[in-house]
């Protein structure tokens, strides 16, 4: 005999029913009653819908925390609470009482970050409130790599060893360092089209390792003072995004030595013949002025020669000499740090001059007897020749009636 009585969700207030109670008789008899139930109210939580919110990296995004399909059910206004319960992990927020708000990604970073926010309502006894979840996704955006200047601080030497420096130790990239493996590139020469890993100035020659990430000087033959080499790095995003940097060497000069070209002469048999070392093709590559010891290192050895500071010299052959003649001269510049010195070759050549020979008198001391045996005397036994004393053999003849 008992009603019960399910109130509507939300419903609060006073609920009447009216019901007929009849009996059984002949004829049946009815009367009515009314039943009534008192629902007390109480504050219902705010219906909240989770939120999103969308940006691209290094970019704030704002919003609205309460929404569309942010209700309470009483009806009174929500407040929302400006300290997150939880979040974000990668970035700020700032929250108005109102529910607007801003986020601002942490510099570079990109992917999704979460914030729990608490909303109130005004209801009586005491607010109600709810948890909401904001979902922020970052887009990533493709940063430009920092490209630093590398001066080298260790100089060269001129014709010395070549000079390597690791260009890519101190450049940067938001999206994650420059490595070898990072796929990011590096052009030598920025200007030509396509990824130039070798290039040749007048500096000298630079190469580029992409499997060790250095580049390799070897300066020119001869140069010193200050090389430089402008590289592009390039990331591998999209689009894809560079920036340039300076490579220094610095080179420290030393002196070359003279460049000589051995020289030649020719004179006759006891002819002198003169020149000048420091003739054509003589030069020092730093322009200094050439001197000449004037004591030879090595030679002559069928002669004699006379050598002047300023390169001439006057060769004496020895007398009745011809032949070959090597004479080996010291060439120094006037460089610093030091002087430098060649060595260079003199070869003079003595053509040989038929010279007269020369017959002397031959008095036979020994007497002969009339009728007797014959005298005899060996004519060219006291002859000689420069070319070559008389002999049987040696080709001179003998004319015993000269008129």
């Amino acid at each position: 005999g008992e009603v019960t009585f399910n109130p509507a969700n939300n419903f609060n207030g006073t609920a009447t029913l009216t019901y007929e109670l009849c009996d059984a008789g002949t004829p049946v008899l009815c009367d009515t009653a009314t039943i009534t139930f008192t629902v007390d109210p109480v504050n219902d939580a705010p219906v909240l819908t989770n939120d999103t919110a969308t940006t691209l990296e290094d970019t704030p995004v704002s919003g609205d925390i309460t929404g569309t399909g942010d209700t309470d059910p009483d009806g009174t206004p929500l407040t929302v609470t400006t300290t997150p319960v939880s979040g974000p992990s990668h970035g700020t927020i700032v929250i108005n009482p109102d529910g607007t708000y801003t986020y601002t990604p942490a510099p570079n970073w990109c992917g999704t970050d979460v914030v729990e926010i608490q909303v109130c309502d005004a209801g009586t006894p005491g607010v109600a409130c709810t948890i909401q979840t904001l979902t922020i996704t970052v887009t990533c955006v493709n940063d430009a790599p920092v490209a630093n200047d590398d001066t080298v601080s260790l100089p060269l030497t001129e014709d010395g060893a070549d000079g390597v420096v690791s260009i890519l130790t101190n450049d940067t990239d938001a999206d994650g360092n420059p490595t070898i493996s990072s796929g990011h590139t590096v052009d030598l020469d920025p200007s030509t089209p396509g990824v130039q890993t070798t290039v040749t100035n007048a500096q000298g020659v630079w190469t580029y390792n992409p499997t060790t990430g250095e580049v390799t000087f070897n300066p020119a033959n001869n140069f010193n003072g200050t090389a430089t080499l402008t590289y592009e790095l390039c990331d591998a995003g999209t689009p894809v995004l560079c920036d340039t940097a300076v490579i220094t060497f610095t080179v420290t000069a030393v002196n070359d030595a003279p460049v000589l070209t051995n020289d030649t002469a020719t004179t006759l048999e006891d002819n002198p013949v003169s020149g000048d070392i420091t003739g054509a093709g003589d030069t020092d590559p730093d322009g200094t002025p050439l001197t000449v010891t004037t004591t030879p290192v090595s030679g002559p050895s069928h002669g004699t020669i006379v050598i002047n500071p300023d390169g001439t010299y006057t060769y004496t052959p020895a007398p009745n000499w011809c032949g070959t003649d090597v004479v080996e001269i010291q060439v120094c510049d006037a460089g610093t740090p030091g002087v430098a010195c060649t060595t260079e070759t003199l070869t003079i050549t003595v053509t040989c001059v038929n010279d007269a020979p020369v017959s002397v008198n031959d008095v036979v001391t020994a007497p002969l007897t009339e009728d007797e045996a014959n005298g005899v005397v060996n004519i060219l036994a006291n002859d000689t020749d420069p070319d070559g004393n008389p002999t049987p053999t040696s080709g001179h003849t003998v004319d015993l009636d000269p008129s």
